[in-house]
C-alpha cells in the first residue's frame, strides 16, 4: 500500500476526533515528515486534553477504540515526562490502522 495515501485520510480522522486544525497539518510531501508533524500536533493536543477536559480525553480513547491494556502501561510507566508522547503514538497507531482497513475495503481487499 503507497503510504502516502494514509496521510490525508489519517487528518481528516484527527480533525474529527481530536478537534486538530486541519490546515496546521501536513500537506503531503514525505511520509515520515508528514507523520512526525502529525505525531507533533497530536501530542499538544493530548497533553492538553489531559490537562484541561481528562473525561473528553478518556471518552475520545474508548471511542476510537485504543487498546486499554496498552493504555493502563503507559500510565503505569514510572516516567510521566513521555506520557503524552506515548498515548499520542497510540492513538496514531489505531488511526493509521483504521486508515489502512478503510481504504482496503474501499479496494475490495477485504
Amino acid at each position: 500500500m503507497d503510504e502516502t495515501k494514509l496521510i490525508s485520510p489519517l487528518c481528516e480522522i484527527l480533525e474529527k476526533d481530536f478537534s486538530l486544525v486541519k490546515n496546521e497539518l501536513p500537506v503531503v510531501s514525505s511520509y515520515n515528515e508528514d507523520l512526525e508533524k502529525i505525531r507533533e500536533h497530536l501530542r499538544e493536543r493530548v497533553a492538553e486534553l489531559m490537562e484541561n477536559d481528562f473525561d473528553l480525553f478518556v471518552n475520545t480513547l474508548y471511542r476510537i477504540d485504543v487498546p486499554e491494556p496498552k493504555i493502563r502501561a503507559a500510565f503505569n510507566d514510572k516516567d510521566k515526562s513521555t506520557l503524552n508522547q506515548k498515548i499520542a503514538d497510540l492513538i496514531l497507531e489505531r488511526e493509521l490502522q483504521r486508515v489502512r482497513t478503510r481504504i482496503m475495503y474501499k479496494e475490495g481487499k477485504l
